[in-house]
């Protein structure tokens, strides 16, 4: 192809080529001798049968192999002849296929068409993507960077919670029991100060009908009067709820109330939730020298487009559609034609169908209509009539079979060359490299290397890439248009982007948990609550509770049945109902008083002593987190940020 003017000329190519075709060539002579012999055959079997020495009714000397020699011949005939049907069968078959073949060529060339213009209008959809992607990494490297502040702040505020978080939860609690205790104080006060008001208006009461009864008891008139003077001196409630301790502990309550240690807790939440803010402000300008750097790399990326040239695309897909409307004007005719082939080839087959049919009806008549005693010319019409099937597949074979092999011989010569010179080198891809090596050979190919993509490429590169499915990008070499490898290659900006961070300080405050004279406060209220004597309250209570001016009522009504003196007796009775009185009124008002305040007294205890327990180690977490927060606060951000770095150019090389 490359000197097809001078291949007669050329005796050593021409060698070649006869060494190359000898195969072909024994193969040919093989089926040229089959082609003059079989005619040849027939014909002297037809003039022997004309003759009447072939065949007929001749008569067949018989001998002991003569059934043997029958058995072979019948065998060999049959196998023959199923060998031959084998044959017909794979005749159909591939006749079948090639016409549905051609019938579904048209589609499918223009399926083919149609995904190679696909892909060429996709090349430039596909060189937008990489260039968009590569402005979407570059994006997601500046998120990056743009929320290192909340990501530092974060991992310095999860390494500092895990020592302030304990100390501000002990805070929190303590002063939760605080508010607790102030509120069960003041509630303890009011009950108290009712219960005094009731015991002072009873114990008023009381003097006055204490004084009555003295000076009745104190009358002659009065027998036996003397023998109560004893009760009359236990008729008084003169209790007071004014504890020293009670009023110490309210006034420590009071103190912490007003240090509001509540402020001091929103101001260690408030400590962390500043942190991201602080952090940002601090990493702003490394943050946006780095974001200029990213800019400068997009900038590269938009300039490279321009290298690219697009122009002969549009020429390639013109072609295309010129190729789609030949196909579909030839369609029609290659259609027709086919139909032609076809037909032709079913009377072909038709043809070594009728062979097989006639041999197997000799095959099966024969023996059907064999008399093995009878003499050859005496034999049944069955079997005459096998023979005469088995003489006309005969002759239908010596008729068609070298027309046949004349078929076979041009189709084999032209289908083993097409196979050894196309399909083969198509394989292992010698075709595309002759391709490749031969300029011009194919009109029209040479514009695509106008593109400015496929120069320095080769169409078996191509195809061999394609069919492992790898990028456009590699297979048209785009790298070495726009180098996006060595653009987005962040080793050559990661040392400049650490040293920036290196030469950004952080600096994050200290916050005071507790003030000392909070610490001083609490350390007094802890005293204090442990000081206060609640036994003594209870025990006044309960004297209370106990209080019973009924006996000595019940003795005045005694008293005054053994009255002589109608006014003694009077005077007495009356007391004793001045007693019941007064009794009911402490049951039904100081009494329930007192029920009430038994919870609030036990509820305020139980507080009280739980406080004295627990300030001790509350203080003792606040001071461990203070010293903690005041000598490795700033060894902790620096330790933060020098990781943040790590995780930086990580983050950089995973992203590019």
């Amino acid at each position: 192809m490359k000197d097809s003017q001078n291949v007669l000329t050329n005796n050593a190519l021409i060698k070649d080529i006869l060494v190359y075709e000898v195969g072909f060539l024994v193969c040919a002579a093989i089926g040229i001798i089959y082609i003059v012999v079989m005619p040849i055959v027939g014909l002297f079997l037809m003039c022997c049968r004309c003759c009447g020495n072939c065949g007929g009714k001749m008569y067949q000397k018989q001998t002991a192999s003569i059934h043997c020699r029958r058995r072979t011949l019948y065998w060999g005939a049959f196998i023959t002849t199923f060998i031959i049907l084998a044959g017909n069968i794979c005749m159909f078959r591939s006749n079948q296929a090639v016409k549905l073949s051609v019938d579904q060529s048209p589609v499918q060339l223009e399926s083919t068409l149609d995904n190679l213009e696909s892909f060429l209008t996709a090349v430039p959809q596909q060189l937008a993507y990489v260039f968009n992607q590569s402005y979407i990494t570059i994006d997601k490297i500046s998120e990056n960077f743009n929320g290192i502040g909340p990501q530092l702040a974060s991992e310095i505020e999860e390494r500092l919670r895990k020592t302030l978080d304990p100390a501000v939860h002990t805070v929190r609690l303590m002063n939760q029991d605080v508010v607790n205790t102030s509120y069960q104080l003041k509630q303890l006060n009011s009950s108290l100060t009712q219960l005094q008001s009731s015991m002072d208006t009873l114990q008023a009461n009381i003097t006055a009908v204490k004084s009555h009864i003295s000076q009745t008891l104190s009358s002659p008139k009065c027998m036996s009067c003397e023998t109560l003077t004893p009760d009359l001196q236990s008729l008084t409630m003169t209790i007071s709820f004014n504890i020293p301790s009670l009023n110490e502990f309210q006034s420590d309550i009071d103190k912490i109330m007003k240090a509001d240690l509540e402020s001091k807790i929103k101001e260690a939440e408030n400590y962390f939730n500043r942190l991201p803010q602080l952090v940002t402000n601090t990493t702003e300008d490394t943050v946006q020298s780095i974001n200029q750097e990213l800019d400068k790399i997009k900038t590269q990326i938009s300039q490279a487009t321009g290298n690219f040239s697009l122009i002969a695309l549009p020429g390639v897909s013109d072609t295309l559609d010129q190729a789609r409307k030949k196909i579909v004007a030839f369609a029609p005719e290659a259609k027709k034609a086919e139909r032609i082939r076809w037909i032709v080839c079913v009377v072909l087959c038709c043809v070594i169908l009728l062979v097989v049919l006639c041999n197997l009806l000799g095959l099966v008549l024969g023996p059907l209509g064999l008399k093995p005693n009878a003499n050859p010319t005496q034999r049944s019409s069955t079997a005459n009539c096998g023979g005469t099937f088995l003489m006309m597949g005969a002759g239908f074979s010596f008729l068609v079979s070298w027309l046949f092999m004349l078929l076979v011989l041009f189709l084999f010569l032209l289908g083993g060359n097409t196979y050894s010179l196309l399909c083969k080198p198509w394989k292992n891809g010698e075709l595309l490299k002759f391709i490749d090596d031969s300029p011009g050979l194919i009109p029209g190919l040479d514009s695509l290397n106008s593109t400015g993509m496929l120069s320095d490429l080769s169409i078996a590169n191509i195809y061999s890439n394609c069919k492992k499915n790898m990028p456009l990008w590699s297979v048209l070499h785009l790298d070495r248009v726009v180098d996006l490898g060595n653009l987005l290659n962040v080793s050559q900006y990661t040392e400049k982007i650490q040293q920036q961070f290196e030469n950004t300080e952080i600096i994050v405050p200290t916050v005071t948990l507790l003030s000392p004279e909070q610490q001083n406060r609490l350390s007094s209220f802890s005293t204090s609550a442990g000081n206060v004597d609640f036994t003594l309250i209870m025990l006044q209570i309960n004297n209370i509770s106990r209080t019973n001016f009924s006996i000595t009522a019940d003795k005045l009504d005694i008293l005054a049945g053994v009255q002589t003196n109608d006014d003694s007796k009077t005077e007495l009775s009356s007391a004793a109902s001045d007693l019941r009185q007064i009794q009911a009124k402490l049951e039904t008002t100081v009494i329930p008083q007192l029920e009430s305040l038994t919870p609030i007294i036990e509820s305020l205890q139980f507080t009280a002593d739980r406080i004295n327990g627990t300030v001790g180690g509350m203080l003792e977490k606040v001071k461990t987190a203070q010293d903690f927060l005041n000598t490795n606060t700033a060894q902790i951000v620096k330790a933060v940020s020098s990781q943040s770095h790590e995780s930086e150019e990580n983050v950089l090389h995973v992203v590019s």
